[in-house]
């Protein structure tokens, strides 16, 4: 019903209960906005915390990653016996964390700008259990790879790694190698022969 000036009855009321419950809700936000405030303290808290543990992971990450330094060959040098087709290679092997490990030799006969002579008749301390130490020697009988054959550039690249390949595999290093008959004493499926990347 409404009354003179177009006004509802009860509207005075309304606007009261309006009234009481902005009231209310002004003391509900002010509550609401100090949970809210606790609960950014506790997420800026929690998340200073997360900071920290993440720092300390970080820094043990990259600590552990300093004192487990990989292997190192070094002081690697090459002669030929003198009347035979045999080469010494011998090396110093170091590691801090390893009793044994996987050494590898590649051949170059281009001054060791790639690695894709397929030499395979070695002997010595090469393989998957090589322990660390001075004077470590392989043998390669050049005459069975490389028969009546010289090049003042010949370099061996002899590699160790932490990494250990399965039982009945061999660890290859990364690089160029020759995939393929390169004797033409093998099956057909095996020419022709071409340099890979491992």
């Amino acid at each position: 019903m409404l009354k003179p000036g177009g006004w509802a009855t009860g509207c005075g009321l309304a606007d009261k209960r309006v009234i009481v419950g902005k009231d209310r809700a002004e003391s509900g936000l002010l509550e609401e906005a100090g949970w809210v405030h606790e609960r950014a303290m506790k997420f800026k808290e929690d998340f200073r915390l997360r900071q920290r543990v993440l720092l300390a992971a970080v820094l043990f990450s990259f600590t552990s990653t300093l004192l487990a330094v990989g292997p190192t060959v070094s002081n690697v040098r090459s002669a030929q016996r003198a009347g035979s087709q045999l080469a010494d290679i011998d090396y110093d092997l170091a590691d801090a964390d390893s009793p044994t490990l996987p050494v590898s030799i590649a051949v170059s006969t281009n001054g060791g700008a790639s690695c894709t002579l397929p030499a395979t008749s070695f002997t010595g301390a090469l393989g998957n259990s090589v322990s660390p130490g001075a004077g470590k020697r392989i043998t390669w009988n050049a005459g069975v790879n490389w028969p009546n054959k010289f090049s003042a550039n010949l370099r061996f690249r002899v590699t160790a790694s932490d990494d250990t390949a399965p039982s009945g595999m061999v660890l290859i290093p990364a690089g160029s190698f020759t995939m393929g008959d390169t004797f033409s004493e093998g099956y057909s499926i095996e020419l022709p022969s071409g340099a890979s990347d491992a």
